[in-house]
């Protein structure tokens, strides 16, 4: 029930079992640097991953929701809209 709104070089702690979200409200392109601990949630983004060809732009994907959510709920996780 909070928002917090950060600029660069921030480090955001989010707990276990809090459902949160990112989201760049700003014109620039963004990065982000995702860490999690205990280290099984790689898993998810292997199986959701799509190699990068050309490191220079990200590769054109489209997205499968129901998959995502299928993804989603096989590695332990839960989505809702926002």
């Amino acid at each position: 029930g909070r928002v917090d709104r950060v600029g660069a070089g921030t480090t955001v702690y989010v707990a276990p079992g809090v459902p949160h979200y990112y989201k760049n409200v700003g014109t620039a392109p963004t990065r982000l640097l995702d860490v999690h601990t205990p280290g099984y949630f790689e898993a998810f983004f292997e199986e959701m991953g799509v190699p990068a060809m050309d490191l220079a732009r990200p590769p054109e994907v489209k997205l499968d929701p129901d998959r995502i959510v299928a993804v989603i709920r096989k590695h332990g996780m839960e989505m809702t809209s926002v």
